[in-house]
């Protein structure tokens, strides 16, 4: 709002002071609640009656007290003197107003010379309406006001003396942009006067200024200096495109710099003696270092408001990519304040007056100051309202930086799993620099779990690398309904530990119950972290404010019923008032469920009476709330009716342990019949004073507050059963009613949403959310969102429900994964699935069908999870058609006849595999005990270990938790028992693995972090590594035996089988080397040190006979002597290693290909009399693909147990698919030509696979092997079938050329090119002829072979000379006398057309076409055309007309697999299917290694994946 000082009356032109007449000089303040130093109007010049007419902005509330005063201006340095004034609130001021446009106001004299002058103010009172901040009956505008005034303004300064004639006068108005850059003009002649006037009055020789008054003359120059260059900042401003608060900001700056200029410029034109006397008495240096610090806060605040105006301006502009980006990877959960969930106004006053200073803190000691406001009380107390105003008050003074308001029954705002992402979301909102930041970390690293990396990614780092200049304040409501117990546990631990480390204008403020959970976080804390304030119910604030919220609500509802019995303007009266305020207990939920009550009843005053009387005198808040609670119940009647206590439970129960609040209509819908003659709904609807949302059917029902559910489910406090909700019992009826609802017929089908494309994604539907409400009803959707949850919920399986599962799943498995997949709840799939299978075997035994079938569900979801996640649709098309074939799920193929069919390829079955339960955090390392036993992992942040027993139903055994330093190394001894773990400090520990006790901790640690440790097979010896240290401990007391020093960091470290020896791979940035030290010589040097400067050391271990060493590097196997270090034998893998590890106690090797990710384990069969005769024997391979499709980093295996760590997310797999060494060297020998992919017949009924010493021919149809073919000796180069698929043709390396019968009739023709390489060959379209395309060093050759039976025989030869070489091709035309080829490199292609019986060709030079995938002639031989390797564009040749070419887009039927994103597409770039099994080379997070795939334009792909044919047949899906 604004007042506008018009006139006075009544002033005296002139005034007496210490005898002296002074024309009076007059001016008007205005003071809001004693807040401040006032708002100044200008000094009026027409007097006796003075003119203003200035407007003057004010943030008041009706019951706010404005002081006004009028005061004679006097001149520096003699204070001004008020000459009158009075008081009045905004509220009579308006009630004086009336319906004019002014009032005029008397003001009391202040000074004896005008005890008998009456003075008339004359104010313009601008209406609510009409006022840009409007006055409410709330008490935030207030609040904003006073939390402003702490965070912006200035601080209150002696006031100074009007400016020079010479000098512009300045008005300002905040209402008026134009006034603000009209000032800023006035201002820019201000700060050229002060150049003018002030700098040569202080260029007097120093020497004639000594002591303080040249300090004084020097911070005056400073002064100067400081002002210009704030002037400088503000006129580079474009204050029209700013906000009012800047606006504000300005004004505040106009008129401090005004006022400093007067000072200065009066300072100035004084003498030197006068200027050293004025200091004296005038205190200048308090002035003066006054203004300085005004400056600075302005400058502050004027960054700070442009930054935040400027991130408002740009939001939804250029920035929106940047929010999509961050809408794409971080979850925002709706969770924010609403404002009629505020406090009364007028209430909370001193505690929010308390909230306001922690928030404007100390500006000057801000490390200080507690980073945590924590809020808390019992419930009903009013901390949720409080939390709700404190937002409001924070958001409308622009530094609310986030807020989220945790609520039980609402499954998003109850998890914390997506708190900081949301915290991320409103902070790039807020700070243009933290969306920047933001948007480069989710690019550098998409996908971030984990509480503790949320944090530290998406909130710390961003808001410590922006110079964020003003103060946000994060505001979390209700940690108590935050999740389970262990979930609130480590989002406590992280919010109040990483609270410490964000900046420090950054606070937060947390409201909860005292609950001891939450007092353990915050005791973690130092004392001074945190300001806590517990809610007094006694306090007298606290009776005030509820005594209002009485008066208020009382007043409300008799105006509500006026006219009901006994009600009147003053009912219940003062008497009723004063016992409904002890019964109270000084809750406020007590207040307001009473009052709803009282709204809902027919005679509130007959109520109010029972309502008194129910509830006893001098109750404690819990009880006098158990009593309200257990009235209202009571009041719905019908208790003594049969059956209604069974419907009251029912209906009740559904809405108490709802996972996310229903509507009425949907209730019914899912209660169905279980009440007989009523429904839900109508029981419900009575209910109104504990429940909202029952007035409306389409309105969700909620539990007023969380105080109902804890009292009618606690059997302590809610006594009677028929009253009572069992949570559990009612858990289990909401199980079956979704299972039931979702196994009704046609309600879940395949594309339930109707999409018209099924290869868009999902994030791309624009109006996927309005097709979910109208194809799904609200039942549907929470039965597919929430079954699961009921479930578990239940802590037990019975076979009815065990039943009922199995029936949903079997009939609509796909159907609601599609539906989760809409919902954007595929990352819960395989948590929920895992748990539901973890309840299901407590009651029955591994193998039922159910059992069966989660485990295939929950391994689908696995493998599948990046295809569930982005495309609902693909689910049939990229994920059902390449399940094994013996799963429970291939049944789902049957019913959809437009999907693709995997004819080779598919395994058998999942291999068997489960993820350890209650893995919350990325995994750093991992260790098996050597008999498999147990699998432990260290969490990446170290702060946590844990064991799980690997044997059914793998449970977790312990959690270690690190109190002080953080883990970093672990490992478990032989038999699983006891873990040893090394920490950042350099201690080293014993634990139990069954219970997680400490056994003992050495006496000595490490100078540096320790970096491996290492158990003995005897179980006696300890060993542990860090840089330049590695101990050998005794494993029974942990005395330590050895210390020694070797050059670099130690990464592995192996004991000897007889504890003899202790072996290390030391590491520095250029080497590793290999060391070894005998633990029985009282010399601690190695015995010997071997370099690796090439060939990184991968593993380290001990054969049985203590003197040799097995170190596995990338590349070989070498075997050491412990005596001499000699390497006595060295055998190469044949590939290179990306991970190696030894297992089965350096019996066996396990190696992971970098190449094709395929995991290698031989057998190692040394011996040691003779090392030559050392054997390793590859003993198996596994698929890589079998673990998903995204890099290993890091694995562990024993006792036939393989530990994957797969993006720092680890899997435990039973039991491996293993496959026979001769199956891994499928295509060894083609991996070095061009031959590099299976060949399908013209018709694509048949496909050849190259081997190593043949082809295998396969039957596309069948899927079945047709037979296998000897082939020539050389590597194979290109493999073509003749059209009638009776003959096979085979070029080689060597220039030989051979062809074989496909029908068995054992034809086998062999001929030789002229010593030349056969890069293709070419059936001519009957049958009878052959082409092939030889490279020679200068010149290639074209052959044209006649074949029969049993000849081949060279007809014809045509040659050409060029040395475009690297690829080449040759087709027959439609008719068969004319031939196409095409040479290339790099830099071109040349395309040539032959006259096969004239022997001439036509040539063109192509410079853009590189490399030609595939080269034909069109149907009428008038043209051909080349396809591009990339297989996106065809090139047209119409080599009749000339050497023109053209491309076209038209690429008809032809097909291609995109590496980059797996996915099949059509010529027309349409999107067919996803292929699953492409591998992510394990050194980069976007190259996927290629495969090489054949395409028949029938509608089949076949290729290799690691050591495996693939061969899929989708015809179907092109005639769909």
């Amino acid at each position: 709002m604004s007042i506008t000082v018009l006139t006075a009356t009544g002033t005296p032109a002139k005034l007496k002071v210490h005898g002296s007449n002074l024309k009076v000089k007059p001016y008007i303040t205005l003071q809001v609640d004693n807040l401040g130093s006032g708002y100044p109007t200008q000094v009026s010049k027409s007097n006796p009656d003075p003119v203003w007419n200035e407007p003057i902005p004010l943030a008041a509330e009706l019951d706010s007290i404005i002081q006004i005063t009028m005061l004679h201006k006097r001149s520096w340095p003699r204070s001004d003197i008020p000459l009158a004034g009075c008081r009045h609130t905004l509220k009579e001021m308006l009630s004086m107003k009336g319906q004019s446009a002014e009032i005029a106001l008397s003001l009391s004299p202040l000074v004896d010379e005008l005890r008998n002058v009456k003075i008339v103010l004359s104010l313009s009172i601008s209406s609510p309406s009409e006022s840009s901040s409007p006055v409410t009956e709330n008490g935030e505008t207030s609040l904003q006001s006073s939390l402003y005034q702490a965070l912006g303004p200035v601080k209150p300064h002696i006031p100074l003396p009007n400016i020079n004639a010479n000098l512009p006068n300045v008005e300002v108005s905040s209402d008026s942009w134009c006034t603000i850059i009209d000032a800023l003009g006035k201002l820019g002649n201000v700060m050229k006067l002060m150049d003018a006037v002030a700098q040569p009055r202080l260029e007097l020789p120093f020497c004639r200024i000594v002591g303080a008054q040249q300090e004084r003359e020097q911070n005056i120059t400073r002064l100067i200096d400081k002002m210009c260059r704030l002037y400088e900042f503000v006129s580079d401003i474009d204050a029209q495109t700013l906000g009012i608060k800047v606006g504000n900001i300005l004004e505040d700056i106009v008129k401090e710099t005004t006022r400093c200029a007067n000072f200065i410029y009066e300072y100035c034109r004084q003498k030197y003696l006068k200027r050293i006397v004025a200091s004296v008495l005038g205190n200048v240096d308090d002035q003066i270092n006054t203004f300085y610090e005004n400056f600075d806060i302005l400058q502050r605040f004027l960054n700070t408001g442009t930054a935040l105006e400027s991130v408002r301006l740009l939001k939804g502009m250029h920035v929106t990519q940047d929010f999509n980006l961050l809408g794409t990877y971080l979850k925002h959960v709706s969770a924010s304040w609403e404002s009629g969930l505020c406090c009364l106004p007028g209430t909370r006053q001193s505690l929010f007056e308390d909230i306001v200073k922690w928030i404007s803190g100390d500006v000057k000691n801000p490390e200080d100051e507690p980073r945590i406001f924590w809020l808390t009380g019992i419930a009903g107390g009013g901390k949720s309202a409080i939390a709700h105003s404190v937002a409001k008050i924070c958001s409308g003074s622009g530094i609310l930086g986030s807020c989220f308001f945790f609520r039980y029954n609402a499954p998003e705002r109850r998890s914390p799993d997506h708190v900081f992402t949301t915290f991320a979301t409103d902070f790039a909102s807020f700070d243009q620099g933290i969306l920047e930041k933001l948007r480069q970390l989710i690019q550098a690293n998409p996908s971030v779990s984990g509480l503790e990396r949320q944090f530290q990614t998406y909130i710390l780092e961003p808001l410590r690398s922006v110079n964020m200049l003003s103060r946000a304040v994060i505001v979390v409501d209700g940690l108590d309904e935050c999740g389970i117990a262990s979930e609130r546990q480590e989002f406590l631990r992280v919010l109040t530990q990483g609270s410490q480390s964000l900046p420090t204008n950054v606070k937060l403020f947390l409201t909860s119950r005292g609950d001891d959970d939450i007092k353990e976080a915050f005791d973690l804390l130092p004392s001074q972290a945190y300001a806590r304030r517990d809610l007094n119910l006694s306090s007298t604030e606290n009776t005030d404010d509820i005594t209002r919220y009485i008066f208020s609500e009382c007043s409300r509802i008799a105006v509500k019923k006026k006219g009901r019995p006994n009600i009147d303007d003053d009912w219940p009266g003062p008497h009723r008032r004063r016992l409904f305020l002890e019964r109270t207990a000084g809750l406020f939920i007590w207040a307001s469920t009473a009052f709803r009550m009282l709204e809902l009843a027919r005679n509130p005053d007959l109520e109010l009476i029972d309502l008194l009387k129910a509830t006893p005198t001098g109750s404690g808040a819990q009880d006098s709330l158990d009593a309200l609670y257990k009235r209202a119940i009571d009041a719905i009647g019908h208790w003594n009716e049969s059956g209604f206590g069974e419907a009251f439970r029912t209906s009740m129960g559904a809405v108490i342990v709802a996972m996310r609040p229903l509507t009425l209509k949907s209730i019914d819908r899912l209660v169905g019949d279980e009440i007989q003659n009523d429904r839900a709904g109508q029981i419900l609807i009575t209910l109104g004073s504990v429940l909202t949302g029952v007035d409306s059917p389409e309105e969700p029902v909620k539990v007023l507050h969380p105080s109902f559910s804890e009292f009618i489910t606690d059997s302590s406090r809610c006594s009677d059963p028929m009253k009572r909700i069992d949570r559990k019992v009612h858990d289990r009826k909401m199980s079956v009613r979704c299972l039931r609802a979702l196994c009704s017929a046609d309600v879940l089908r395949r594309n339930i949403c109707d999409l018209p494309d099924a290869s868009i994604p999902n994030s791309k539907i624009e109006d996927l959310q309005k097709r979910l409400v109208e194809r799904l009803g609200e039942e549907i959707r929470y039965s597919c969102l929430y079954w699961v949850s009921h479930v578990l919920r239940c802590n037990a399986m019975d076979i009815e429900l065990e039943e009922l599962i199995f029936e949903f799943l079997s009939d609509h498995a796909i159907h609601w994964l599609e539906v989760m997949s809409l919902h954007s709840e595929a990352p819960s799939l395989v948590p929920s699935l895992t748990s539901l299978r973890a309840l299901l075997l407590q009651s029955s035994p591994q193998g039922s069908d159910l059992d069966i079938f989660l485990r295939d569900l929950i391994m689908f979801c696995v493998k599948f999870s990046t295809v569930i996640e982005a495309n609902a649709l693909q689910i049939y098309r990229s994920a059902l058609p390449f399940v094994p074939l013996k799963s429970p799920l291939a049944a789902f193929q049957d019913i959809y006849h437009d999907i693709p069919t995997c004819r080779i390829g598919l395994p058998q079955a999942w291999m068997p595999s489960w993820s350890p339960p209650s893995v919350h955090e990325q995994v750093y390392t991992m260790a098996f005990s050597q008999d498999g036993t147990r699998l432990g992992w260290l969490n990446l942040d170290g702060r946590a270990l844990s064991i799980v027993d690997t044997t059914p139903p793998q449970t977790v055994s312990c959690t270690l938790k690190s109190t002080s330093s953080p883990f970093s190394a672990m490992t478990l001894s032989r038999d699983g028992k006891v873990v040893v773990t090394g920490s950042e400090n350099g201690a080293i520990s014993q634990w139990s693995s069954k219970n997680g006790a400490r056994r003992s901790d050495s006496p000595q640690t490490h100078q540096d972090e320790v970096t491996c440790v290492s158990f003995s097979n005897s179980g006696n010896t300890i060993a542990s590594g860090s840089r330049r240290e590695l101990f050998v401990w005794k494993a029974t007391g942990q005395q330590l035996l050895k210390k020694y020093h070797p050059s670099g960091k130690v990464v592995v470290v192996a004991i000897s089988p007889n504890d003899d020896r202790v072996a290390c791979v030391a590491s520095d940035p250029d080497n590793d080397f290999l060391l070894c030290y005998d633990n029985n010589e009282e010399d601690t040097m190695h015995i010997f040190q071997h370099q690796y400067p090439d060939d990184f050391v991968e593993s380290l271990s001990w054969a049985d006979d203590d003197t040799t060493l097995l170190v596995a590097t990338k590349e070989y196997l070498r075997l050491i002597s412990a005596m001499s270090g000699q390497v006595m034998r060295e055998i190469k893998y044949g590939f290179t290693a990306h991970l190696a590890h030894f297992i089965a106690q350096g019996t066996q090797l396990m190696a992971q290909c970098r190449d094709c990710g395929a995991f290698v384990k031989w057998d190692i069969t040394p011996n040691s009399s003779n090392t030559d005769q050392t054997v390793l024997t590859i003993s198996g391979t596994v698929d890589p693909l079998d673990f998903g499709d995204a890099a290993v980093d890091n694995f562990a295996f024993a006792a036939g147990h393989l530990a994957i760590v797969n993006q720092h997310q680890i899997s435990f797999h039973e039991s491996l698919n293993w496959i026979d060494q001769h199956s891994h060297d499928l295509n060894a020998d083609t991996r070095r030509d061009a031959l590099d992919r299976p060949i399908f017949s013209l018709n694509g009924v048949l496909v050849a696979v190259p081997t190593a010493d043949g082809l295998i021919i396969w039957d596309t149809e069948t899927g079945r092997e047709k037979l296998r073919l000897p082939t020539h000796s050389a590597p194979k180069t290109c493999v073509s079938f003749q059209s009638r698929n009776k003959f096979i043709a085979c070029g080689f390396k060597d220039g030989a050329l051979q062809v074989m019968g496909v029908r068995r009739d054992g034809v086998n023709l062999v001929a030789r090119v002229d010593e030349r390489e056969v890069r293709d060959v070419s059936w001519h379209p009957r049958g009878s002829k052959l082409a092939t395309y030889s490279v020679g060093p200068n010149s290639h050759s074209i052959h044209i072979w006649d074949v029969t039976s049993d000849s081949i025989e060279s007809s014809k030869m045509m040659c050409h000379k060029t040395r475009l070489s690297d690829r080449l091709h040759v087709v027959f035309s439609s008719q068969g006398d004319c031939l196409a080829t095409a040479c290339s490199n790099p830099s071109g292609t040349e395309l040539s057309v032959w006259n096969i019986s004239e022997g001439t060709r036509v040539t063109t030079l192509v410079r853009a076409l590189s490399r030609p995938a595939q080269l034909s002639f069109l149907s009428d031989e008038s043209a051909i055309w080349a396809l591009d390797e990339q297989g996106t564009q065809a090139l047209r040749w119409d080599f009749r007309a000339g050497p023109d070419t053209r491309w076209v887009s038209d690429l008809g039927p032809r097909f291609r697999l995109w590496d980059s994103y797996n996915w099949v597409t059509q010529g027309d770039e349409s999107n067919l299917f996803k292929v699953p099994f492409q591998y992510e080379h394990p050194h980069s997070h976007s190259h996927v290694i290629p495969v090489k795939p054949s395409f028949a334009t029938s509608g089949k792909l076949a290729y290799f994946r690691a050591s495996r044919l693939v061969l899929i047949d989708f015809h179907k899906l092109l005639s769909a």
